[in-house]
């Protein structure tokens, strides 16, 4: 949006208790008129239904009452479900998108449709009617994107009811509005500084070596490569240093081990692994975000790819895709 718009609305909705409201009777409409085998269907059914609820107060015991709604938060099933309770959700304005997994859905709205945001959280509050679901407005969050050293004259104006920030928590990554990941970075060392302190402990208390590891690996490795292919290509040497930092105190302190993990093979490594997968997938996300494949007659040097090579610009060339496309081959 950003390549024709000088801004664009990014609308975080947050519903209230959204997976504990889907009505059973309107899920399994949709359910119905998906292409499943009916055996799946019913056991579907089955699974939702005479499910009941008492409580218990010191010794006094309430009536059971039915459960018709709820995808029961937690189970493998939640999730799913609410991605198919939510799938008739949709913008009513040509040109808006809507962004959602699971509970979490953001609504973006380019420049030229501004003024038509009241039009489409009216939509947004209709099918809140419809679905048994209500948008909690004091916890949504409107976050006006720009390009990186972009600044429009005017900022557009609030949306009503729905405060304005600087910086968005998406899936676990902190975005700010001019695609900078500084605030990201200062978090994820905050909580990997926490997970190094309890290495510290177990160390301390006599885990063995390997173990010890295992677990740095599974926590502390883990959380400072978080979706890195979304945020590595932007970031600039000095925040790359102050995540070798974390690393290097690791080994000091003896929680990893044979050797010193390098921070820049750990998000390579996940970057080309996202791209093989993305490249050798149709049906992946973000396969459609590729270019269309080319063959050339002669020879060339050989690359991990066979998609044409997009125009490169300032803009776009920390882009995952655009990235991957050029740095495949090395």
């Amino acid at each position: 949006m950003l390549e024709s718009e000088p801004y664009v609305h990014v609308i975080a909705l947050d519903f209230s208790k959204a997976f504990d409201v889907v009505r059973h009777s309107t899920l399994f409409s949709k359910l119905a008129s998906l292409p499943i085998p009916d055996h799946i269907f019913g056991w579907l059914l089955d699974f939702f239904q005479n499910r009941s609820h008492r409580t218990k107060f010191n010794s006094s015991l309430s009536q059971s009452l039915e459960i018709n709604s709820s995808v029961v938060q937690g189970s493998a099933l939640g999730p799913v479900m609410f991605i198919i309770n939510s799938s008739d959700l949709m913008s009513v304005v040509p040109g808006n998108v809507f962004v959602k997994y699971a509970d979490d859905v953001y609504l973006l709205v380019p420049a030229s449709n501004t003024p038509r945001i009241a039009e489409e959280l009216a939509g947004i509050d209709h099918w809140c009617l419809t679905n048994n679901q209500k948008l909690n407005v004091s916890k949504s969050a409107e976050l006006i994107m720009r390009r990186k050293g972009c600044r429009a004259p005017i900022d557009p104006p609030p949306t009503p009811g729905i405060g304005r920030v600087t910086s968005l928590l998406m899936l676990g990554v902190v975005i700010e509005s001019n695609f900078s990941f500084s605030a990201h970075l200062s978090r994820t060392i905050s909580c990997a500084s926490q997970s190094l302190y309890a290495l510290k402990v177990l160390k301390n208390s006599g885990l063995p070596q390997l173990a010890l590891s295992r677990v740095c690996s599974a926590t502390l490795v883990s959380r400072l490569s978080y979706a890195s292919p979304c945020w590595w290509g932007p970031i600039g040497v000095e925040d790359r240093q102050r995540l070798q930092g974390v690393l290097n105190r690791a080994h000091r302190w003896g929680v990893s081990w044979p050797s010193t993990l390098n921070i820049t093979d750990i998000c390579t490594r996940a970057d080309k692994s996202l791209f093989k997968n993305v490249v050798s997938n149709s049906a992946h996300i973000l396969h459609r975000l590729l270019p269309p494949p080319v063959t050339h007659a002669h020879n060339l040097r050989q690359r991990t790819h066979n998609r044409s090579l997009p125009v490169r610009d300032t803009f776009t060339k920390l882009n995952f895709i655009r990235r991957m496309l050029f740095n495949s081959g090395d």
